[in-house]
């Protein structure tokens, strides 16, 4: 596994620039819902972007495209709860479980050694 820093940086910069909009548009007070998308768009556009397998390509291609996939449902969720004014318990557990789900699918991708 290699891992690139620029995208690294530049992946928590995006997450930073998520962080900025979601707090001048929803509750600034609500800070679990701001640093858990924070840090779950940081998770998954780092997996996108950053981590290579050069051993085995198809791995490291099958989990890119399964964390961009994640990244573009998980984010406009996100909004949809933002917008509707979810509880906290509705984002704990939504995120949560889309996010096992993401772990469990790399898990498997990454034991297949393809």
């Amino acid at each position: 596994m290699k891992i690139n820093l620029f995208m690294i940086i530049i992946s928590l910069a995006i997450a930073g620039l998520i962080f900025f909009g979601f707090y001048k548009w929803y509750d600034p007070n609500d800070l679990l819902f701001l640093i858990g998308t924070t840090a779950i768009s940081f998770i998954l556009l780092a997996a996108a972007t950053s981590v290579s397998y050069p051993e085995t390509p198809r791995t490291g291609v099958m989990i890119k495209v399964v964390s961009s996939v994640f990244f573009l449902i998980i984010l406009p969720a996100d909004i949809l709860m933002a917008a509707f004014k979810m509880s906290d318990t509705t984002f704990i557990i939504t995120n949560g479980l889309a996010l096992c789900i993401w772990a469990t699918t790399v898990y498997a991708i990454g034991r297949a050694r393809q």
